[in-house]
């Protein structure tokens, strides 16, 4: 079943305020957390670890195949124990550059001891790999952006359209 709504109609600017605008607000909140995070953990202290699984997972997306690199390490800090999967801080980093998945597995197989960066004030947060963002995030925060752009403008109009003055004729 097909259902079409005209882009101009209010349901239509009502589904962009209510779903557009947070979720595009969340992505963008969200890349530039993984980006101070990347930009960050290049200070962070080094703690030795070791890979304890490095596989490449398969999946399907709409009809489109997909891999990701499903990599686990432990590291100890301060006597504690801990265990992690980040390789790199970016919410999409690397997940639509070919082969991308299997490059990370080659760099960090099972078995492999690491350096693990990991932040002072909170140890369970780390990862593998330092620096900026892949090229995909920047790609998702300029589409974040023009979300929100969009979400901002329905919401304008549509708080003009309640707010326009009606002409409301009183019959006697």
């Amino acid at each position: 079943m097909y259902v079409h709504i005209d882009p101009n109609s209010k349901l239509a600017k009502f589904i962009m305020i209510v779903g557009v605008l947070p979720g595009a607000t969340f992505v963008f909140w969200l890349e530039l957390r993984h980006f101070f995070r990347s930009c960050q953990s290049a200070n962070w202290p080094v703690a030795p670890g070791i890979v304890s699984e490095s596989r490449v997972q398969h999946g399907n997306v709409h009809g489109i195949p997909t891999s990701h690199a499903q990599i686990r390490y432990r590291y100890v800090v301060n006597g504690l124990l801990l265990e992690n999967d980040t390789i790199a801080f970016g919410l999409v980093r690397g997940s639509l550059s070919w082969g991308y998945a299997d490059r990370k597995v080659d760099k960090f197989p099972k078995g492999q001891i690491v350096g693990v960066r990991y932040d002072p004030s909170h140890p369970d947060d780390a990862c593998l790999e330092t620096g900026g963002w892949g090229w995909e995030d920047p790609v998702c925060l300029l589409f974040a952006l023009a979300g929100i752009s969009l979400g901002m403008k329905c919401l304008r109009d549509f708080l003009l359209w309640l707010l326009r003055p009606r002409n409301l004729a009183i019959v006697k």
